[in-house]
């Protein structure tokens, strides 16, 4: 378990938190991440918007198959 509480990965998850609280994600919004990477703000930002729809954009196909598999 301390593995995992010096993991690196930890302080992308505190930021997605962050970053959903300055954007103020509504449940019903539409948002666009462009060049998602591997996608660690993804889930964080798709649970918010239940009802929403998120869409990623990325010029490297591999990339939108991880996210898409994260």
């Amino acid at each position: 378990m301390g593995f995992y509480a010096s993991f690196p990965f930890k302080k992308y998850l505190s930021f997605a938190q962050k970053l959903i609280q300055r954007l103020e994600l509504k449940e019903n919004d539409k948002v666009l991440e462009v060049g998602p990477g591997a996608g660690y703000f993804c889930i964080p930002i798709a649970r918010k918007i239940k009802n929403g729809k998120l869409y990623l954009a990325d010029i490297q196909p591999e990339m939108l198959a991880y996210a898409k598999n994260d």
